[in-house]
């Protein structure tokens, strides 16, 4: 019997509030960009809050696009999951643009019945992108949601009491949460699978690198240089 796993007890109960925090604070920005910052038309700098929303939905897709590109090279499981014609994909696409967090939840409910898992690889470096949003998001917008209210004297309404607690429970809750997960996860006990999946065809798993350029891809279709002499011989011919 082998039995493999993180050294950390991962609780299911913490990462779903981490993930409802993320989302509603991705949420509750996107209303108060709106509501409180576009419709007034606020005057620079304050109308730059605007269009934060829409660079976030771009920051999160291209730390899931990043992430995930290398993943699939190297998870012949996760290929043959994201292989299915269903509305899987379109499901990860869409949660994706809500934010590591949530992403990476979709991906441990949906992905173990389908025969796949993530690495520990990819599930870190979706959990650092996770906490670049503290930079990104919090940070900023609850800088500006006080000085917007102290120096033009906006009225706090609910939406801006709403969003500065959100911002507060994100910067507490989910930076410790992040901290902790990029600790407690260790890239070196990848998933069985993974290994699994490569020793099925013949080869040695390695340790993978950091971005998708790093990786001999060639490791993962099966060439040899038997292979590569034989096409040779065959074009000089």
């Amino acid at each position: 019997m082998h039995v493999s796993g993180e050294q950390h007890l991962h609780l299911p109960t913490l990462h779903v509030l981490a993930s409802v925090i993320s989302i509603a604070n991705l949420l509750g920005l996107c209303v108060f960009a709106y509501f409180n910052v576009y419709l007034p038309q606020l005057p620079m700098p304050w109308i730059g809050l605007a269009y934060l929303p829409q660079v976030l939905l771009l920051y999160n897709g291209y730390a899931a696009m990043t992430t995930m590109s290398e993943e699939y090279v190297a998870n012949q499981p996760l290929r043959a999951a994201l292989s299915r014609k269903d509305g899987w994909l379109v499901t990860m696409l869409l949660v994706a643009l809500l934010g590591p967090d949530p992403f990476i939840l979709l991906c441990r409910l949906r992905l173990p019945p389908l025969g796949a898992t993530l690495s520990k690889t990819a599930e870190q470096q979706l959990v650092f992108w996770g906490a670049g949003l503290h930079f990104m998001q919090d940070a900023p917008v609850l800088a500006c949601n006080l000085m917007l209210h102290s120096r033009l004297g906006a009225r706090w309404d609910v939406m801006s009491r709403v969003l500065l607690a959100l911002s507060a429970a994100s910067l507490s809750f989910n930076l410790i949460w992040h901290l902790v997960r990029m600790i407690s996860i260790k890239p070196d006990d990848d998933t069985p699978e993974l290994s699994r999946s490569l020793t099925s065809t013949g080869l040695t798993p390695v340790r993978r690198t950091k971005t998708l350029r790093k990786i001999d891809t060639a490791k993962y279709v099966g060439l040899n240089p038997g292979i590569i002499g034989n096409m040779a011989s065959m074009y000089e011919a």
